[in-house]
Order: structure tokens, then sequence, then C-alpha cells
């Protein structure tokens, strides 16, 4: 299960990477934003996701139900081709729970080597650029948020200090451009 962020909520995540960031794919993301199906949606600048989805519903075994129900809502909306991932730890900061944003960030799927999840987990809270991180269940291990003040600034962050990181088998980033700390309803870029 996921566990409070450091606010004290208690909310389980899901995430859920979307292969189409086309003007279709974003209006029903919007839809289902408004809805309150999807917590916030962001279309990705480059990357092998079009844009990302997130998922929030209350802890507990009737949370996970409807967790389920909204993965699946967004699922039938925009496939083929999601990738999702669900929150089992969160970091200190839950990916997209904090409004201070720089201009550039990114959403990084991290495969772990076999066995070796939780210390990858553990080393990302360190990396320079730390907006927030989970230990999730799904096609990769740990989601990890990122953030910089250029792109310039943002490709150390995304190069060498993750692979320096033990356990990391692979890693493929969603670059997005934060330009709103804390959107008040669905945006696209």
């Amino acid at each position: 299960m996921s566990e409070s962020n450091a606010y004290g909520e208690d909310y389980q995540d899901a995430y859920v990477f979307v292969p189409s960031g086309s003007e279709d794919t974003m209006d029903k993301l919007k839809g289902l934003w408004r809805e309150k199906v999807v917590r916030y949606a962001i279309r990705v600048l480059s990357g092998g996701f079009g844009a990302v989805a997130f998922l929030e519903a209350p802890k507990g075994d009737d949370g996970l139900v409807e967790l389920r129900g909204k993965i699946t809502r967004v699922r039938d909306e925009v496939n083929p081709g999601t990738s999702v991932g669900i929150a089992l730890r969160i970091g200190p900061y839950a990916p997209t729970r904090w409004s201070r944003k720089l201009k550039i960030g990114a959403y990084v799927r991290i495969r772990a080597r076999h066995g070796q999840a939780g210390e990858v987990f553990a080393a990302v809270e360190k990396l320079t650029g730390y907006y927030g991180s989970a230990l999730v269940l799904g096609d990769w291990d740990v989601m990890l948020e990122l953030g910089a003040d250029s792109f310039e600034e943002m490709k150390p962050l995304l190069g060498e200090q993750l692979q320096r990181i033990e356990g990391v088998q692979w890693t493929d980033s969603a670059i997005v451009l934060n330009d709103a700390d804390e959107p008040p309803g669905p945006r696209d870029q």
C-alpha cells in the first residue's frame, strides 16, 4: 500500500504512461480530469510516451477497487499501449504532490535489477533535481520525478546521475514543461 505523504494525506496513487499525446488523447484525458478520474495529466515533450496521467484513490480495499476502475477508464479511453505503475511506497514526496516546480520536468520510469528495487528507490531521493518518487508495482519498479531550470540542466540529471545508481537496469524519461505551479484543471502544452 501507498504511504501518507509529507502532508499527511492518505491516498493510493497510480501512474499511467500513454503512448499518444495527440489533441484527441489530451481531450480524453481532460474529460477524465473533469470527472475526477484523473488527478493530473500532462503532455510529454520528448520520450517514448505522449502523455502521463496521475490517478489517486483513498487507501484501503475500497480505494483499490476505485483505483482499478479509474485505471480501466483511462485505458478504455486511450489504449492501446498504456504502461501502468501502482505506488507501493512513496518517497519523502510523491510525484506531482508538491507545488513548487522548476521549468523543465521529467517523469522517469526505472527498472531495477532483480532484488534491487528497494536500494534504487532509496537512492533516487538523494539525486539533484529530486521532486518525488514511488516504489511501484507495474512495468517498472520506481517512478521518479525530477526538475531543472533548463534542458541543459536536465541532461546530466537524466544521464550521468541515473547511470551512477547501483542496481538500475534501464530507465526511460518523459520530459515535460512545467508552466504552472499546481494547475487548477486540465492543461496541455
